[in-house]
């Protein structure tokens, strides 16, 4: 019988990398300052090149780190569809997070995975407020497991992708609060964001014009981017149920 968990082809593979994080001083200025105008031009063209190429070749991958951020380029596991992405990883907590674009779904997909999350065996509704330095908005999010048992909480961004990339790339942190749970904030450093997203929408051009057959849309002008006590115990994204009976959590 097949497992209510979420597909294991929405996932990427090495979600552990530990992506390198920079003081936001020094980062900032080392993004900007990076090289002479030809440098970066160059360094640009080379970046394109490669992801071009592995939009083209199946089961070929790109990795770009980018401050506190980095862009991939991938395929899903079992359909082998494009998939770009952007991640930060939190490695003293064994967590991420993580957008993707994947060839042929609606919209991005948004992650977050800690691995000492706990979920029921079916898939559950999260309350979730993700905030863009002052602008915050309240999510409808769902938490469960994949199907190789990584636990995760996400949400699919199927409206306004241009207002949250160009909030991506200006933000200087990025926070995600679970209200239901004690999961404690995640301050999330953005760092190199706005280069990361430029490679991620010239990621998202080169897997649809690599593969012209699949469009993100259906033709209009929509675009696929265009207390203060300590707890003992994991914090979580939502309460516990009190049962004495064991609910099949992982």
């Amino acid at each position: 019988m097949k497992s209510h968990a979420f597909s294991e082809a929405q996932f990427k593979p090495n979600r552990t990398c530990d992506c390198p994080t920079v003081e936001p001083t020094v980062g900032l200025l080392h993004e900007r300052r990076l090289g002479t105008g030809i440098e970066l031009a160059v360094k640009k063209l080379m970046i394109t090149a490669a992801i071009a190429l592995s939009a083209s070749t199946a089961g070929a991958e790109v990795f770009i780190p980018s401050g506190a951020w980095a862009t991939f380029q991938t395929v899903t596991n079992e359909e082998k569809k494009p998939v770009c992405g952007m991640q930060t990883t939190f490695p003293k907590d064994n967590a991420s997070i993580m957008i993707k674009y994947i060839l042929g779904e609606k919209g991005l997909l948004v992650q977050m995975f800690k691995d000492s999350w706990r979920f029921p065996a079916e898939p559950i509704d999260i309350s979730l407020i993700v905030s863009l330095d002052t602008y915050s908005q309240s999510i409808a999010a769902r938490g469960g497991v994949t199907e190789g048992g990584s636990p995760v909480v996400q949400f699919r961004l199927g409206t306004g992708i241009d207002d949250f990339l160009r909030g991506f790339s200006d933000a200087d942190l990025m926070r995600l609060e679970f209200p239901q749970g004690d999961e404690p904030r995640w301050n999330a450093r953005m760092i190199g964001s706005r280069k990361a997203a430029q490679m991620f929408k010239r990621c998202v051009v080169a897997i649809i014009e690599a593969n012209p057959k699949t469009q993100p849309y259906g033709g209009g002008s929509t675009q696929p981017f265009g207390s203060g006590k300590k707890a003992t115990q994991p914090t979580q994204p939502i309460a516990p149920k009190r049962t004495r009976e064991d609910d099949g959590s992982i």
